[in-house]
């Protein structure tokens, strides 16, 4: 259908012609990719050219498109039309006769919303649709299908677009679509001139007399200077985020005299330290890692102002999540700063890590105290350690009761008492491992992996069998959870029993709970080895093997009634707290562009005022997953293993299976087989508890 429309379309007078793509247009709703075809085959010749008719069809689109209320659909054939053919021809010179159109409608466009003081609301919906349109082409292949000339003609059109809040959504993708499709020389003239202006508009003439404003038609309230900053910070946030080659030479400099100035940071503070630690994390900021190269006098009056905002955090026992973000962005730009941040990053670590909570107080609090504890980790010790010392021990046992579920804490705490040279007042051993025992429990490896850090760190006093223990399950650990560190894990696993030493109980705890642990992990092959050395241990500490393994399978019960189990309903709120709007992706090859579609993801991204707190649930939220059902079934079969430690017990274990049984029709058949295989391997079953009723399973 298509190709006939296409080679209709070309077939036709101009005024039919004209009145057909109208009609195609708007008419193409749900057969959206069919109309696109039908003018990507009217608009194609021979040789990797445009047909004579591309001129007068793209009229007729774009008058539609001006006019049109359902303007996502319009917008959608126009985007795909234009991406096609712009793949279709060789250079720029075969796709004159359609980028010269599209560049002649856009300086029309504006012209128009010059002619009329002050500008209509359709005048600026007009430009606003030509923004979008001249977007697809400055994108596409990076604008390589677009002369220099032509280039220079669309920047040098900004100096009479006014920065109105209605334009800045598609100013943004247009301006970032531009300037990366330019070179040095346009960068240089219009651009910085653009980026001049739009600085300056940015707080009232009054406040910035000593930067030239130029003179403006428009009349600016205290809203629209905000608006005008968000976007400004929002277009060196894209141009930074697409590796612009003008970023240094244009975009830097007047970053960096306009952020030193109190004002600006007044108006839209968040934003400002949003933009800022992004090009602190691209290494956009300095070309060494403490910005070397970035006027000092910058330095410190951010500084100055970034503590201010920190010290606001100091006194808070509790963290939301906009506070986390503000705190992350701060703590990004540290490395800049001087020996003063320090204290006030103590302040909060005082702050939250003391506060009592009984369910370990809330994911963003933990993320904070534990992203406090890493910063101040990074920084030299000679700036901290003299009112940190005296506190590291408080800290441990604080750590220890509020937050042993928390990894980044605990890997925080273990990286600050590393950079501790001297000899520490250690922490009773029994007392901070009552608490930490349960986390070895883990299914999540960086939990594990923290807590058996901080049990065998300095911090602590263990005798020497326990630190054995621990250094061996540690190496265990450390192997990656992946089909290439199978055999490597199961051959520490199956070192593991080796280090506990006889009548070493709290060693043999530690090492009991680990392996169970693995049986967590989703990864077949370690399974088996982990319920053999459980068998082996259960040799010596027979007890103590069918305390945690019989603890587990109660808790299961408890688990199955709340739902999906360890850290599986975080790692489903993950995709609903990251599910923010995308630039959809298209599946025919002939409409997508991997250019085009990152600078309008980057630029929904920074248009996105949530896009940070969504990026920092993000991290928060675990992906570390546990199949309860595949967990059960390993823990029977451990107790298979050790079937003559497991026969000891029928009397607790007996009564617990047939509580689950009953009715035994509503217990599932996988289940039901793990559990029979166990009794099945009991030696006297007749001398079972309630053997008779088994007997009639």
């Amino acid at each position: 259908m298509a190709e006939v429309w296409g080679s209709l379309l070309r077939r036709l007078k101009p005024g039919a012609r004209e009145e057909a793509v109208k009609l195609l247009a708007k008419t193409g709703e749900g057969i959206e990719d069919s109309t696109a075809w039908a003018v990507a085959f009217a608009c194609k010749s021979v040789s990797q050219t445009l047909h004579t008719v591309t001129p007068s069809i793209f009229t007729a689109l774009i008058d539609v498109y001006l006019t049109s209320e359902d303007q996502e659909t319009t917008y959608t054939l126009i985007r795909r039309s234009v991406t096609a053919l712009i793949h279709h021809v060789k250079n720029s010179a075969t796709f004159a006769p359609l980028a010269d159109l599209l560049v002649q409608r856009f300086t029309t466009t504006v012209g128009n919303l010059n002619s009329s003081t002050p500008p209509t609301e359709e005048n600026i919906e007009n430009l606003r649709r030509m923004l979008e349109i001249l977007s697809i082409p400055t994108a596409v292949r990076q604008g390589s299908r677009l002369t220099q000339n032509q280039l220079s003609l669309l920047l040098g059109e900004l100096s009479r677009i006014p920065l109105l809040a209605p334009l800045h959504s598609s100013l943004l993708k247009f301006c970032s679509a531009t300037f990366t499709a330019s070179e040095m020389p346009l960068w240089l003239g219009p651009g910085m001139k653009f980026f001049q202006r739009a600085w300056n508009e940015t707080c009232p003439p009054s406040d910035a007399s000593s930067l030239d404003h130029q003179k403006t038609p428009q009349k600016h309230d205290e809203n629209s200077y905000k608006d005008t900053l968000h976007f400004v910070l929002s277009l060196n946030g894209t141009l930074a985020s697409l590796s612009w080659g003008g970023w240094k030479p244009v975009a830097l400099p007047l970053l960096l005299k306009n952020t030193s100035r109190p004002e600006v940071r007044a108006s839209d503070p968040r934003g400002v330290l949003r933009l800022l630690a992004s090009l602190k994390k691209a290494g956009k900021l300095g070309s060494s890692g403490s910005g070397g190269d970035i006027d000092v006098v910058w330095k410190g009056r951010v500084e100055e102002w970034a503590l201010g905002r920190l010290k606001t955090f100091t006194t808070k026992s509790d963290i939301t999540l906009d506070d986390a973000t503000e705190i992350d962005d701060i703590l990004t730009l540290t490395p800049l700063f001087s020996s003063a941040v320090c204290q006030p990053i103590v302040d909060i670590i005082k702050a939250l890590i003391g506060s009592s909570n009984d369910d370990h107080k809330n994911s963003v609090s933990a993320w904070a105290l534990g992203a406090s504890l890493s910063t101040l980790s990074k920084r030299d010790a000679s700036e901290w350690i003299s009112f940190v010392t005296p506190l590291i021990s408080t800290w441990t046992r604080d750590v220890a009761s509020h937050w042993s579920k928390e990894p980044g804490v605990l890997d925080g705490l273990v990286s600050i008492s590393q950079k501790i040279t001297t000899s520490l007042t250690s922490t009773s051993f029994g007392d901070v491992y009552t608490s930490l025992s349960d986390s070895l429990l883990s299914h999540s490896q960086s939990l594990r992996l923290a807590t058996l850090r901080l049990l065998g760190s300095g911090l602590l006093s263990p005798t020497d069998d326990v630190r054995e223990a621990i250094a061996r399950c540690l190496k265990g650990d450390e192997v990656s959870l992946d089909v290439q560190g199978v055999r490597e894990r199961v051959l520490r696993i199956g070192r593991v029993v080796l280090g506990v030493k006889d009548k070493d109980e709290v060693g043999a705890d530690i090492v009991a709970r680990w392996l169970i642990a693995q049986l967590k992990v989703n990864l077949r092959p370690i399974w088996s080895p982990a319920a053999a050395a459980l068998g082996a241990l259960a040799e010596r500490f027979g007890d103590l093997v069918w305390k945690l393994l019989f603890s587990e399978i109660q808790g299961l019960e408890s688990e199955s009634v709340r739902g999906n189990g360890h850290g599986e309903e975080d790692h489903k709120g993950q995709h609903v707290a990251g599910g923010e709007k995308d630039d959809p992706w298209e599946e025919e090859r002939s409409w997508r562009d991997p250019s085009a579609h990152k600078l309008r993801s980057v630029v929904l991204q920074w248009l996105d005022n949530d896009f940070a707190q969504k990026e920092l649930t993000k991290i928060m939220s675990s992906k570390d997953r546990l199949d309860l059902r595949a967990y059960e079934s390993q823990l029977l079969a451990t107790l298979g293993v050790c079937a003559s430690l497991t026969e000891r017990h029928n009397r607790v274990l007996v009564p617990h299976f047939l509580s689950l049984a009953e009715p035994i029709s509503k217990l599932p058949k996988a289940k039901l087989t793990s559990w029979l295989t166990l009794f099945s391997k009991f030696t006297n079953p007749k001398a079972l508890y309630s053997t008779e009723t088994l007997h009639s399973l």
